[in-house]
């Protein structure tokens, strides 16, 4: 990373791949959580301060019933590509939580 980036925004994502036996879940996981968390880490290390995630409302679940979400619903992903949305989530909180990086994702995660 260049010195003197005090910003991140990540939008890369692995989104709308078919089913592949055996691989599906490991190849969610390893783009949309394992990339983020080592981004993360990699910005921490390099000082930068703000680090903003886009992540999906899928993270939420597939249907909301009759009400809309808000980011104070609870998570509930539902397959591959939500969990690892979410858990790219989760990882960016923890690496943000031991360096001081303020991570933008949504107010709050259950």
């Amino acid at each position: 990373m260049s010195e003197g980036i005090d910003c991140i925004i990540n939008c890369a994502a692995l989104a709308h791949q078919g089913r592949k036996a055996g691989l599906e879940v490991a190849r969610y996981e390893s783009a949309n959580a394992g990339v983020v968390e080592s981004l993360a880490r990699a910005a921490a290390r390099a000082g930068v301060r703000k680090f903003i995630q886009l992540s999906t409302v899928k993270v939420f679940g597939e249907d909301s019933g009759e009400r809309a979400w808000t980011t104070r619903s609870e998570c509930r992903p539902q397959g591959p590509y939500a969990t690892s949305k979410w858990h790219g989530e989760q990882m960016l909180r923890a690496v943000a939580a031991q360096s001081g990086m303020r991570p933008s994702v949504r107010p709050r995660s259950h």
